[in-house]
């Protein structure tokens, strides 16, 4: 008899009933007249929750105290902080903009910052923007903007959000017990992978709103806290129209995995119980699974609800021309969709951001939504690699390579614990053990001494391969493109001569506003058309229903094409019936002042 074990007729050590493993008296205890073996019963018995899947990272105590794990934290997001406001700093000086959304945005919180509605002069005269996208989180922007009006405000705050995002991955990889390598990995790869950067070259769009809630819901349903992800989740109807259906569909995750839980705890039987089952039944000792399915469905009818609020009554109600602007970008053929093209290259690159173990999470399918509007319309820039709108699938994918990890590690230790079992049952039943033998110590939970060890040649490999897609694309991002930004040479002059020039005419808006008692009307194309809204009242270069003060355009700005007016003030008088006089003329920028 081990003193060890308290003997096999005696109590069960705290280390067997800790692992859930007790022998049954019945089964110990030999009928009448026998002397048959005794045999060993597996059944759970309020099984605690095992440690995590890949069990905490068993460094030094310092390396697990709060405060190190925080420092990581903050270290990553003040790189990643850090490294896209240089991306963002370096297209400012050089002049370089892509779109005309920043200036767009910068109207809006000029707007809310002055508790006014959202109308914005460059879509058009009197346009209300709650007509084109459903976006009302960023009223949060009015005080920021207030504090520090400038275009360059939006694009300091859309890295911050960024850098929160790589910082919230990094905790959650923490909290989940991964190994310090992984969330520091995977947090870099949120905060400075392919997707984020260039949505930082787009500059400023609302989507960048989304990726914090987006990732504490995710990995909240990682943790098999239900309530907290729908909680986190919600918000998200209010960062874009589609979203809301992104949202149900997350709803619908988090009920079918509570469901999913409380079916396989309650589906355990003597002598069949696996190790799968049991993690089932650990979960479900913390979460009630009424209580996620609730939860879940409830998400589920709220982002439905928003959606149709917003695409069906809201934006037609906004717009100007009564209906919501993009369904008719939407219908291309099912043949086109399935044709070879850029948008297989995209889904093709995804699946790589996702380590390929993602595809064995449900999680990929929040992907769905957005990956079919944007396939499904004839917009040719909607399916390529790099479009803004892929930065919210990134934090997808990493969650979703995570649970494809977990998930390929719990079928390994649900295989190996069934042939544990098999084995020691085999061997009680044959007499191969017997009273004076050393009992068998119940051995950690399967999943975290075996399969959590061995997965970990799989996760490495899989965050590789995560990281490798921002490496397929390296030529092309814009931190390498942009090195060089503010000495670049533009035509017959450089980058920074022409920041000197865009200055001396900012200066020349401000008298001009200064003069008139009130910001006066400006036409400009793309290229200084965000830094002047803190200026004047500003309007894009096509407008024709307004005769503006002044028109600033740029030789070089892409938008015009080979259809440049070499002489602004004909081309102005022509468009408007009234003279201009050219009062700038440098660098390749020419400013035409109303004579009248």
């Amino acid at each position: 008899m081990s003193s060890r074990s308290g003997g096999w007729l005696g109590p069960p050590s705290d280390a067997a009933t800790a692992h859930g493993v007790r022998p049954d008296a019945d089964a110990l205890s030999p009928a009448a007249g026998e002397a048959s073996p005794p045999r060993l019963s597996l059944r759970h018995a309020e099984t605690p929750p095992p440690p995590p899947l890949h069990g905490p990272h068993r460094g030094s105590d310092e390396d697990s105290a709060p405060l190190w794990r925080w420092a990581r934290i903050a270290v990553v997001a003040a790189v990643t902080f850090a490294v896209l406001t240089w991306i963002s700093h370096a297209q400012w000086v050089g002049l370089i903009s892509p779109s005309w959304d920043l200036g767009i945005f910068t109207q809006l919180a000029d707007a809310y910052a002055h508790l006014r509605a959202p109308i914005v002069p460059i879509k058009g005269e009197g346009y209300h923007l709650l007509g084109d996208h459903f976006h009302p989180i960023l009223i949060a922007l009015g005080p920021i903007y207030r504090l520090a009006p400038s275009a360059f405000t939006l694009l300091v705050v859309q890295n911050a959000l960024f850098a929160c995002t790589a910082g919230l991955v990094v905790r959650g990889c923490e909290r989940r017990g991964y190994p310090i390598w992984v969330g520091l990995c995977l947090g870099l790869s949120a905060g400075l992978g392919w997707a984020t950067q260039f949505a930082v070259a787009a500059e400023f769009h609302e989507v960048c709103a989304a990726l914090p809630w987006l990732t504490l819901a995710l990995f909240a349903y990682l943790e098999d806290r239900p309530v907290a992800a729908a909680g986190w989740m919600a918000p998200l109807v209010f960062v874009k129209e589609d979203l809301g259906i992104t949202v149900a569909l997350f709803g619908l995750l988090i009920a079918a995995r509570a469901r999913s839980v409380a079916r396989r705890a309650g589906s355990t039987h003597d002598g069949e119980t696996d190790d799968a089952h049991a993690t089932a039944r650990a979960r479900a000792t913390r979460l009630d699974p009424t209580t996620g399915q609730v939860a879940g469905v409830t998400l589920a009818a709220w982002g439905v609800i928003w959606s149709v609020l917003a695409i069906g009554v809201i934006l037609p109600a906004f717009n100007v021309s009564g209906h919501y602007d993009y369904t008719g970008r939407l219908g291309l053929p099912l043949t086109d969709l399935l044709a070879p093209g850029p948008r297989w290259l995209l889904v093709g690159l995804l699946i790589v951001t996702a380590g390929g173990l993602g595809v064995l999470s449900p999680l990929a399918a929040l992907m769905l939504p957005t990956l079919t509007w944007r396939f499904l319309g004839d917009v040719p820039f909607y399916w390529w690699i790099g479009w803004h709108y892929d930065a919210i699938l990134m934090p997808i994918a990493i969650a979703a390579l995570l649970d494809g990890a977990d998930r390929l590690a719990r079928l390994r230790g649900g295989a190996e614990a069934r042939w544990k079992r098999r084995r020691i049952t085999h061997s009680f039943r044959s007499g191969q053990a017997h009273a004076n033998q050393r009992p068998l110590r119940p051995r950690a939970h399967p999943i975290t001494q075996r399969s959590g060890l061995r997965a970990q040649p799989t996760l490495a490999l899989a965050v590789l391969i995560n990281l490798s897609a921002t490496a397929l694309v390296a030529e092309s991002l814009p931190i390498w493109e942009l090195s060089s930004a503010p000495d670049r040479p533009v035509g017959t002059t450089t980058a920074g001569a022409r920041l000197d020039a865009a200055h001396d005419i900012m200066a020349l808006v401000d008298a001009e506003s200064a003069a008139a008692g009130r910001p006066i009307s400006v036409m400009s194309d793309l290229t200084l058309m965000a830094r002047l809204v803190p200026h004047a009242r500003v309007y894009w270069v096509r407008e024709t229903r307004v005769t503006p003060r002044l028109i600033v355009v740029d030789r070089y700005c892409r938008a015009w094409g080979k259809a440049y007016p070499e002489d602004i003030s004909t081309w102005a008088a022509q468009r408007f019936g009234v003279t201009y006089d050219v009062i700038v003329e440098r660098e390749g920028f020419q400013v035409a002042r109303r004579v009248s």
